[in-house]
């Protein structure tokens, strides 16, 4: 069937995903202003609506299960940390090496005072995430070489009124032995547990 708006518009659609359907776009629209949602048509809503269904299926999980595509490491800052591959998007939806580049290098001056040994392992592994080509799953740093790398920079920040980054929380990492692998840097070398 084809809508007035020219799309080809699958008809077999079972009563619980149209009553899920319904329900998703009358959620929708309650959340729009009454002026816009009574000029809103129906093909606008049956677009609405297969847009949902869509965002539900398992077709927009994609993504998500699409296994890790290793890249060489193009971050300076990362290069030469123990590993040479990573992979994109990392945990903290960069999309590019260029992006990340961008923002771990705004704590360049806490890795070249050295305020922990720890540091540039860590927020390597954390913006540009090891990639395995025999283990496609993410492999996080340890909760160990985030808590050392903390330890030893934080106090700093705090004198200059900076605070730890919420989102590089220790406490999300894995611990050491878990059921989660993780890597922990032994000496200069990077090693996975």
């Amino acid at each position: 069937m084809i809508d007035s708006c020219g799309f080809n518009v699958q008809t077999e659609i079972n009563e619980a995903e149209k009553h899920t359907f319904e329900l998703k776009l009358r959620l929708f629209l309650s959340f729009l202003p009454r002026s816009f949602s009574a000029r809103v048509s129906f093909s606008m809503a049956s677009l609405l609506l297969l847009l949902l269904l869509f965002l539900s299926s398992p077709l927009s999980n994609m993504a998500a299960s699409k296994d890790l595509v290793c890249e060489p490491i193009t971050v300076p800052m990362c290069r030469g940390i123990g590993y040479n591959l990573t992979y994109m998007p990392n945990q903290f939806n960069h999309d590019t090496q260029e992006e990340v580049g961008l923002e771990v290098h705004q704590f360049w001056p806490l890795v070249r005072i050295r305020c922990s040994p720890d540091l540039l392992f860590f927020l390597c592994s954390m913006y540009t995430p090891i990639c395995l080509p025999d283990y496609r799953k993410p492999l996080p740093p340890c909760r160990s070489v985030c808590e050392r790398a903390k330890r030893g920079c934080s106090p700093l920040m705090s004198q200059y009124g900076f605070e730890w980054p919420e989102r590089m929380s220790c406490e999300r990492l894995p611990k050491l032995g878990d059921e989660t692998l993780c890597m922990d840097q032994n000496s200069s070398d990077a090693t996975t547990t």
